[in-house]
């Protein structure tokens, strides 16, 4: 696997139809100018100057393969449509080069506007800019500063709320200022975000842009699109991948996820258990579960001292007071390990012991089980009797049909077809989900990953914290 050595990056987000807006500069040529052409997807020079336009780039490049280029006369405007009421968070990747440092008028802005009419009709609500002299990126109107971070990309976020009239700024995951994102009293000020303009200012110092979005904050209550992968990831939200582009489903962070074809739960821990319907969130519980599995439209959720509980679709019952350290669910049974009790198997209506061994971590898959009993190794319950596959204590698993992977530590990432092992790669997951032929494997600081049966791609450069497919069992 090619590693990537990029880290805190925004994800490259997809469009959608919910004032939401986002730019990766993929779809262009490299060398194009962004000039206010039909070509330009809405992109074009202030006050419609084609002059003020900016150059598409292959290098540098956080999304591959471009990224836009701010240098000399670059006055880049890209106006919104939409977003007039409620919360949104704008985001965006910036790389300055070292030699940005060491040029004399080196200077360049990132501003958001709340009005933009031509020739007059602007309102200025942020301007993040970044100044040779000391080396600073600062917001102009708190005259709040930190210093540059030179030659990779980082990550600058804004967190805007309309209705509460504030912006919250954070310059690679660091809060920079905060102040009001409108004046009520200027005619020129307008509740709303109008525009982007990504500003030179006459520097000959060049900086480049990359995944630059306008999201809703907080739940969207329709993407209308299917989903192959779920992942959340922290400070960004939690997102489905359709096998092409990125939806955001909520701004929260949930603690854990579970799925059961494109129904998504997520346990937002003191906001509850919530469900995703495909269309709309809705509360399952205001309890805070340790670990969930589900299956169909059964989800069991483990309450800690609460024990052990299953959601029929209608209502809670307890299926034991005590508490589980793993779960897994394969159609309507669950297994689950009580600790020095051993590891149990529910089939709708009673608990049937396997072993009084307590796994580490377990599997399933139609009448497959496979346990991590740690220093004792790898094992395997065909439904009547346990087989060793190996004798090493694997970190990570997941299953999908025959098809085991399983991480290694230093040994890497392998998986089990049924009768022997093959290595997929030497580097280590922190994380794996599985589904069909496809296993995405989230490798911490080089990103999360895709393996189609032959080769790796990369999803996101973001580590997610967890993760699920839709056909997952969890």
């Amino acid at each position: 696997m090619k590693k990537y050595l990029i880290i805190l990056m925004v994800l490259a987000f997809a469009s959608n139809a919910y004032g939401a807006f986002s730019e990766n500069f993929d779809k262009f040529n490299n060398g194009q100018l962004l000039e206010g052409t039909l070509d330009d997807n809405g992109w074009k020079g202030w006050a419609n100057n084609p002059s003020a336009g900016a150059y598409v780039r292959s290098s540098p490049s956080l999304s591959t393969p471009n990224s836009v280029e701010i240098v000399g006369n670059t006055d880049l405007l890209h106006e919104f449509t939409g977003a007039t009421a409620g919360s949104w968070t704008v985001t965006a990747s910036l790389y300055v080069p070292s030699s940005f440092g060491s040029i004399w008028d080196a200077r360049s802005d990132f501003i958001l506007l709340n009005n933009y009419s031509v020739p007059t009709g602007k309102g200025y609500s942020v301007s993040v800019d970044l100044h040779i002299a000391g080396g600073t990126v600062g917001d102009a109107k708190t005259g709040k500063s930190t210093p540059i971070i030179y030659d990779r990309w980082v990550p600058l976020s804004l967190n805007i709320n309309l209705e509460s009239n504030t912006v919250d700024t954070y310059y690679n995951g660091n809060f920079l200022s905060t102040h009001s994102w409108y004046d009520p009293a200027l005619s020129s000020d307008q509740k709303a975000i109008a525009a982007i303009a990504l500003y030179a200012n006459g520097s000959t110092g060049a900086v480049y842009w990359d995944d630059i979005s306008l999201t809703p904050a907080g739940p969207i209550q329709d993407p209308g699109v299917s989903w192959l992968l779920a992942a959340s990831f922290p400070g960004y939200g939690l997102y489905i991948w359709d096998g092409t582009l990125w939806t955001l489903l909520s701004r929260d962070n949930p603690e854990n996820i579970a799925a059961s074809g494109s129904t998504l739960y997520g346990d937002f821990g003191t906001l509850g258990l919530w469900k995703w319907n495909g269309s709309s969130w809705s509360l399952l519980t205001m309890d805070n579960p340790q670990n969930i599995a589900v299956s169909g439209s059964t989800v069991y959720g483990d309450f800690g001292a609460l024990g052990l509980w299953v959601w029929s679709g209608i209502g809670w019952s307890q299926l034991t007071s005590d508490n589980p350290q793993n779960m897994a669910v394969s159609g309507s049974t669950l297994y689950a390990s009580f600790g020095s009790l051993g590891l149990w198997k529910h089939d709708g209506s009673g608990w049937s012991r396997l072993t009084i061994d307590n796994p580490e971590n377990i599997a399933a898959s139609g009448s497959t089980l496979y346990g991590d009993f740690g220093a004792i190794g790898l094992w395997k319950w065909d439904g009547s009797s346990w087989s060793q596959l190996t004798s090493d204590n694997p970190q990570n698993m997941a299953v999908s049909g025959s098809t085991l992977y399983a991480s290694f530590g230093s040994w890497g990432l392998w998986k089990w077809d049924g009768s022997s092992w093959s290595q997929l790669t030497r580097d280590i997951p922190e994380n794996i989900a599985a589904s069909g032929s496809t296993l995405y494997g989230d490798f911490g600081a080089i990103g999360l990953w895709k393996w189609d049966g032959s080769s790796w791609s990369l999803l996101s450069p973001n580590n997610p914290s967890v993760l699920i497919t839709n056909s997952e069992p969890k």
